[in-house]
């Protein structure tokens, strides 16, 4: 049980959160563990929503397929991350993707009744819940901005951006596979490798793998 509580302290939504408080708070004999293997499917689209998963290690990847079947990247869930937190006040409570392990993945459970106790009874944790829900806003405001862009140009230039203000730097590694990329910017893989090169023909970037340098900044909006 000590394990479990060390590994939750790594938990964002966990923040700030005393680990007296914590262990007064959740009932760990009430949640779950699951562990993953890569390539493992761990919830579908549609699944009735009854826990809110707490990613303890690993990654799992987020996909969504349109009624027309395709499928769509929504996001990556590293360690540290949480799932479905909004389904726990939601009128119908269902997942809205699914997800697959990216690589060993372990994920603590929290049934929603109990979720709905820690807001109550942690107010850090409530502070940290409604920090993550506006993050989760601001992040799909810009995957609809990204989608709304014409063209690979106008979106790999947003990927761009971003990563490199996640980076903190003009030079960083591509945070995805180039068919991640491809995913979530809604191109190609071929498309956006071709892309790239240009830009890179174009003095905009150098490239070398997923190693990537901006040399023309403003060309990025930074």
């Amino acid at each position: 049980m000590d394990a479990i509580f060390e590994k939750l302290a790594g938990v964002r939504l966990f923040a700030g959160v005393s680990a007296q408080d914590l262990r007064g708070a959740l009932a760990v004999e009430e949640c779950i563990v699951g562990r993953y293997e890569k390539g493992t499917v761990v919830l579908q689209q549609g699944d009735e929503c009854r826990h809110v998963g707490l990613i303890l290690s690993g990654c799992l990847t987020a996909e969504q397929l349109s009624p027309s079947g395709e499928s769509m990247a929504i996001r990556t869930f590293g360690a540290g991350d949480c799932f479905a937190p909004a389904q726990v006040y939601a009128r119908d409570p269902v997942y809205a993707y699914t997800l697959t392990a990216a690589r060993r993945t372990e994920v603590f459970y929290i049934p929603m009744p109990l979720f709905r106790h820690l807001v109550d009874a942690l107010p850090g944790f409530a502070r940290n819940l409604v920090a993550h829900l506006a993050d989760m806003v601001v992040y799909f405001s810009d995957r609809v901005t990204m989608l709304s862009q014409r063209g690979i140009r106008p979106r790999l230039v947003l990927y761009l951006n971003k990563a490199s203000k996640a980076a903190g730097s003009l030079r960083f590694t591509l945070p995805d596979t180039f068919t991640r990329v491809a995913s979530l910017t809604g191109t190609a893989r071929p498309s956006v490798h071709r892309e790239l090169k240009k830009m890179a023909g174009e003095g905009l970037l150098r490239l070398a793998g997923r190693q990537v340098v901006l040399l023309r900044p403003e060309a990025f909006g930074l």
